[in-house]
């Protein structure tokens, strides 16, 4: 009974070191290089048992032309890093570093969190009602509106009087917002329907709609690349592009550790072994994607056709992985290939059947811009009126097209642009 007992408890701790090793790989499989490479220095600073190394296998001049690339660049940090520095200061126990760790690395591209709490619960081994916890603390984080499930979510953490008239109406109406229907929020509030529209639009206008556009949106035209592809000869040279720290396991430290009976070098190990082989996982991913691209790409890499549609499903089941470390792994990231320095997901295209009609997409685009600009806003126009303007114009399209772009355009339907004022 004792060795049962013995033996599931090592396995829910092998099966806990493997989940925390695959949460940190993926953490670090999304950074930058340069990312990368400032959590790596942290990391080995943390470790006693770990020492950086010079890498002479490194070109040293070609090393003072990078520094020099990177001092032209000014640094901004990724959301990750926002958030996770104040997630050290806010966090004691080191189990609620690992679910805000885990939450902050799991947020998309706009700072939503969207994952089923019941299965990333289990996932991580532990209960919801600590997930919960945690994720309250970060959603009052800097910036305002991080780490929710929804735009509702983001406008109501941004107002901060929860028993004003602002935050009733979000939470109540959301949805009669969302179709412009100002009149039903009026009569419900008891206000007339053009203070209604005021208060309404005054909390759109400071509200922030994406918090997330000073980390992650802008990036610098001289960023260096992080894979390089090359044609030489008949062949292709793919190079990873990491100038990461060389670090090595100090034996020394770790003799010293054992020999004290208040420490023991093994969980400095674990930490160093995970360390080293997110870094080999990392290098492997981006070495697999960027084959995969020129297996698939070869012609349009050389200038001898166009882009070929290439999906993220379809990289991620050759390459026998999840689609989402694909995502993960192509996120924010370049490749210096003979076409130029180019985003990695450039080459990641769902469909290109319909690239003829999309290139005559801009003027029909602007033209309907220009329309809906100038009707009257107490009357907006609907789709079919849109449809005969465009007609007499020249552009011969369908009012379900009209729809369409609209979407494509962000734009409402008459009845959510009109206006009470």
């Amino acid at each position: 009974m004792q060795s049962f007992q013995q033996f599931a408890k090592t396995s829910q701790i092998q099966k806990l070191q493997m989940t925390y090793l695959m949460k940190r790989a993926f953490l670090m499989l999304q950074m930058t290089n340069l990312e990368l490479k400032n959590f790596l220095e942290t990391e080995i600073e943390k470790n006693p048992i770990l020492e950086i190394k010079p890498n002479y296998n490194y070109n040293s001049n070609q090393a003072n032309d990078e520094k020099k690339t990177f001092s032209s660049i000014k640094y901004k940090p990724s959301l990750f890093e926002h958030l996770f520095t104040q997630a050290k200061e806010a966090f004691f126990l080191k189990k609620d570093l690992f679910i805000a760790e885990n939450i902050i690395g799991n947020l998309d591209k706009r700072g939503y969190f969207s994952l089923d709490i019941k299965i990333f619960a289990k996932d991580l081994n532990i209960s919801q009602e600590n997930i919960f916890k945690v994720l309250k603390i970060i959603q009052t984080f800097d910036p305002k509106g991080i780490a929710v499930k929804n735009l509702k979510e983001r406008f109501l953490l941004q107002i901060d009087n929860k028993k004003s008239l602002e935050y009733r109406i979000i939470n109540d109406h959301f949805e009669n917002i969302l179709k412009n229907k100002i009149n039903i929020i009026a009569k419900k509030i008891k206000k007339n329907v053009r203070d209604t529209q005021n208060i309404i639009e005054k909390i759109i206008l400071r509200s922030n709609f994406d918090p997330t556009e000073k980390f992650s949106k802008d990036f610098p035209k001289d960023i260096r690349a992080d894979v390089s592809i090359n044609k030489l000869g008949k062949n292709w040279i793919i190079e990873i592009d990491d100038d990461l720290p060389y670090f090595e396991i100090n034996k020394n430290l770790v003799n010293l550790l054992e020999k004290d009976k208040k420490y023991s070098s093994k969980k400095y190990l674990f930490l160093a072994m995970i360390l080293m082989k997110n870094i080999k996982m990392r290098r492997k991913t981006l070495y697999n994607i960027s084959l995969y691209i020129i297996k698939k790409q070869r012609s349009y890499l050389l200038d001898k056709s166009e882009l070929l549609p290439m999906s993220i499903k379809e990289v991620a089941a050759s390459l026998n992985l999840h689609p989402s470390t694909i995502s993960r792994s192509i996120l924010n990231k370049y490749i210096k290939c003979p076409k130029g320095l180019l985003p990695i997901k450039s080459f990641f295209t769902q469909n290109l059947k319909n690239k003829k009609s999309s290139l005559d997409l801009p003027k029909a685009k602007l033209f309907l811009i220009d329309i809906i600009s100038n009707e009257d806003k107490k009357a907006p126009l609907s789709d079919i009126k849109i449809t005969k303007l465009m007609k007499e114009k020249g552009f011969d399209i369908h009012r379900r097209t009209i729809a369409k772009y609209r979407k494509i355009l962000k734009i409402g339907s008459s009845n959510q642009r009109k206006r009470y004022l």
